[in-house]
């Protein structure tokens, strides 16, 4: 393809690329400290939208636990999210609220009928995430997220076997 006039070559800015670029005489410190920088902001950005995501997954079981039985569309959806923040919960090392959410990803794959008329079940398992959740950000204490955890783990084990 021949270069004509009726074009102009746009090159879009490339935000990564300047973060990362560095000047030969900054020192590995220096370095170092604006590369922990990066990875705090992008730590508190994933536990934002993790926190977002659990009071998503709340709403959504919330507005579905009033229903006779849930749609096998809507349970699927409730299982996507779970799957969401299971994944995001385990890639940035949150271990109870990925138990949660693995239990209530087990429950729905599991039985799905059980699942579709066990609202006060669903409910129970974002409440449990919900209380987790908010402690993604180190405050609390591990003991009780761990108990809670826990709970839900025998709560999925005590309702599938029955």
């Amino acid at each position: 393809m021949s270069k004509s006039s009726s074009y102009k070559v746009i090159t879009p800015p490339n935000h990564l690329a300047d973060k990362a670029r560095w000047n030969k005489a900054d020192s590995m410190a220096l370095l170092e400290k604006r590369a922990a920088q990066w990875i705090r902001v992008a730590e508190d950005d994933a536990k934002a939208h993790l926190i977002e995501d659990v009071e998503r997954f709340d709403g959504t079981v919330r507005q579905l636990a009033t229903a006779q039985s849930v749609p096998s569309t809507e349970l699927l959806k409730i299982l996507r999210m779970a799957n969401d923040i299971r994944t995001q919960a385990s890639s940035f090392d949150f271990v109870h609220l990925d138990t949660v959410a693995s239990a209530i990803c087990k429950f729905v794959d599991r039985s799905p009928e059980l699942a579709a008329t066990r609202t006060d079940v669903l409910l129970a398992f974002s409440d449990a995430m919900r209380a987790v959740a908010s402690h993604a950000d180190g405050g609390g204490t591990g003991k009780t997220d761990e108990d809670l955890a826990d709970a839900a783990v025998l709560m999925l084990d005590t309702i599938t076997i029955a």
